[in-house]
């Protein structure tokens, strides 16, 4: 028969095996459908999951688009993004820019305010964009602000697609602008709009937005942003966020 003093280190023995398969568990429990501890461990590795860590909500994605020479970078903070990019042009045949994204249905609603945008350049973009992949020649519909312009000399909010893939970009009717600006972007199946607001609560469409595009099932919507120049770097803040659909 054992002792009271063997039985006490036993009990205890097998609380700590207990307490570690708990743990165990729960490490199991927090891995992603599908990974694997060598993946998520090089996922750690490579940052390809730091928005975890505060960088960026886990339900979106970001990276850059066009493969600018600096990586972009964001952050977000009670309901707000900050987004860095030093990179080309949102247009043309192809883009380049730091594209914060998630998942949106056939039928959806982008709606967020511009807080303020770095003015690196008079034509640097920061909005809304609605896109089919993250290829820099991929079809997309944006409605974006530019702080100055070349022509306009003032802040303007305008309409931009490519339709299909490879194809120049387009952009139509500016309207006079200025962070802090609402934008709001709707797609209901083939069918795409832009408005503004001053205030979120009075909204005015951009005139020529209404347009049809061939495009089917889910896009990757969210947030883009150009500086429009290889060496200065535009940082755009982004509040107001809402995703339906």
């Amino acid at each position: 028969m054992a002792g009271p003093d063997r039985s006490a280190r036993q009990d205890r023995k097998e609380r700590r095996c207990g307490s570690l398969l708990l743990l165990c568990a729960a490490l199991l429990i927090a891995l992603p459908v599908g990974v694997s501890h060598a993946q998520s461990r090089q996922r750690l590795l490579s940052g390809a999951i730091r928005a975890s860590a505060g960088n960026c909500p886990s339900s979106w994605t970001f990276g850059d688009v066009g493969h600018p020479a600096k990586p972009g970078s964001q952050s977000a903070h009670i309901g707000t993004f900050s987004i860095t990019s030093e990179s080309q042009d949102i247009y043309g045949a192809s883009d380049q820019f730091h594209y914060v994204w998630k998942k949106t249905p056939v039928d959806t609603q982008l709606t967020a305010r511009i807080v303020s945008q770095g003015a690196s350049d008079g034509t640097a973009k920061a909005g809304l964009m609605l896109r089919t992949g993250t290829s820099a020649s991929a079809p997309h519909y944006a409605t974006l602000e530019e702080p100055t312009g070349n022509v306009r000399k003032q802040g303007a909010v305008f309409v931009q697609w490519r339709a299909p893939g490879g194809a120049f970009a387009y952009d139509q009717t500016y309207v006079a602008s200025g962070a802090p600006i609402y934008l709001e972007l709707t797609r209901q199946g083939t069918s795409f709009s832009a408005l503004t607001s001053r205030d979120g609560k009075t909204w005015k469409l951009v005139p020529g937005s209404m347009m049809t595009l061939a495009v089917k099932g889910a896009l990757w919507g969210g947030f883009a942003v150009t500086s429009h120049s290889t060496t200065t770097a535009s940082t755009a803040v982004f509040d107001h966020i809402h995703v339906s659909g």
